[in-house]
């Protein structure tokens, strides 16, 4: 029996249901995200270094690397794009190139937990029952500690949240702060009743039955709280938390140092809310992946800077690139055949009127199996330029929980237009 045969049948069907993003799920669902049976339970995770890691430079000029290369949007981006395969490891594609590769990363493995992949500064984060933070091709795999979940805290930190039962609700929780090497900056006995749902820095956001609270590390204790009766908390990046009112049909940026907030809601024609949104670097800017008619917009302090309309769909992720110069919207698309995609540029933060013409990028990836997704540097992942380039086939997608790391492989995207009324 794997890891995912005993997640609960409701939890298991909301990977490719068509329902609205975790923030929702977890809202909706939260007496039942309590009473995870197994899908968070704490277990010793064997993880080694990546089969691929090593101290020796590849020569690329002796890797066989056939076909040409192609933009999968267009233009050049120097980004890759991250795709968290639902099992242990990531589908990667160069969007400069159009190669895809896959493999494992040490520490991951299926399972519901509320975040799965999340880039820390220019390392990801992932596991449960233990945590790992490691490098994009899943090497210098680094313990930070045993917990039921993580959450996001900053660029340099991670919330370890562990329940003494094992699983998420299950008897007394700890909160614990540690940095990517593991250590400890602070650690206190949680708050009953409440389910942390985000950091924001040395602070973690608590849902409780009458809204989102804000605990605080150094006071041990609740100092605030966010938002109305209804709030969701969405994304932070260390200083600003992103949350929404009932179905997102209005989402809030704030600072929670000095209360300062703004808002923003749907431009699209047809949109009834939105389904992700994700803070840029900095607090300035939020990308909102709308529902109803699937897309996305990007806004600047109330001001709507770039907007398209993608897909007719409600499954969505909202992301951005690590310097904050461009978000993404990424398809959910485990279960299904293809993955869609869109970016929309932001080359100056100070852009007001002439931002309305922001180029727009999109297109459609012939894989699939997007639980969430990460945008990374091209630079920062090189493995994508120096593995040997082969055959689709023979690079499938994993279909049961792996006992050992799986080697990485490459292919090309199958980027050709599809013939008329395929």
């Amino acid at each position: 029996m794997t890891d995912q045969d005993v997640l609960l049948p409701e939890l298991r069907r909301s990977l490719v249901d068509a329902a609205p993003g975790r923030h929702r799920r977890r809202r909706r669902r939260r007496t039942v995200v309590a009473a995870l049976s197994a899908a968070a339970a704490v277990a010793v995770v064997v993880v080694g270094t990546a089969p691929w890691a090593g101290d020796d430079a590849v020569d690329v000029a002796t890797v066989d690397r056939p076909g040409e290369d192609v933009q999968v949007l267009g233009e050049e981006t120097d980004e890759v794009l991250l795709l968290d395969d639902g099992y242990d490891g990531v589908l990667a594609v160069d969007l400069d190139t159009g190669v895809a590769a896959r493999w494992s990363l040490p520490g991951q493995r299926p399972g519901d937990q509320p975040f799965r992949l999340r880039r820390v500064g220019d390392r990801l984060v992932v596991g449960w029952g233990e945590i790992w933070a490691v490098d994009y091709d899943g090497s210098d795999p680094q313990r930070l500690g045993e917990a039921t979940i993580f959450l996001p805290a900053d660029d340099e930190h991670v919330w370890l949240i562990d329940w003494d039962g094992g699983r998420i609700g299950s008897g007394d929780v700890t909160y614990s702060l540690v940095d990517l090497d593991g250590n400890v900056v602070g650690s206190a006995p949680g708050v009953p009743d409440a389910s942390p749902v985000i950091g924001v820095g040395d602070r973690l956001v608590l849902q409780t039955d009458d809204g989102l609270d804000l605990w605080d590390l150094d006071a041990g204790a609740v100092v605030d709280d966010v938002g109305s009766d209804t709030s969701v908390a969405l994304d932070s990046d260390g200083e600003h938390l992103v949350h929404c009112l009932a179905d997102c049909g209005i989402v809030t940026v704030e600072n929670v140092d000095t209360g300062v907030e703004w808002s923003m809601s749907p431009g699209f024609e047809g949109a009834t809310g939105y389904v992700d949104a994700a803070v840029a670097p900095g607090g300035t800017m939020v990308a909102a992946a709308t529902r109803g008619l699937a897309g996305l917009e990007v806004a600047m302090v109330d001001r709507r800077v770039g907007s398209t309309q993608n897909w007719d769909d409600d499954l969505a992720i909202a992301a951005w690139a690590p310097d904050g110069d461009a978000a993404y919207v990424v398809e959910r698309s485990y279960g299904r055949d293809t993955t869609a995609l869109g970016r929309i540029g932001v080359e100056d933060e100070t852009m007001i009127g002439t931002a309305r013409e922001t180029m727009f990028a999109s297109a459609v990836l012939p894989v699939a199996g997007a639980v969430s997704a990460v945008v990374a540097d091209a630079g920062d992942v090189p493995i994508l330029g120096e593995l040997p380039i082969g055959a689709e086939a023979d690079c499938p997608a994993p279909t049961v929980y792996p006992a050992e790391p799986r080697e990485p492989c490459a292919f090309r995207l199958d980027l050709s237009p599809s013939p008329a009324g395929g």
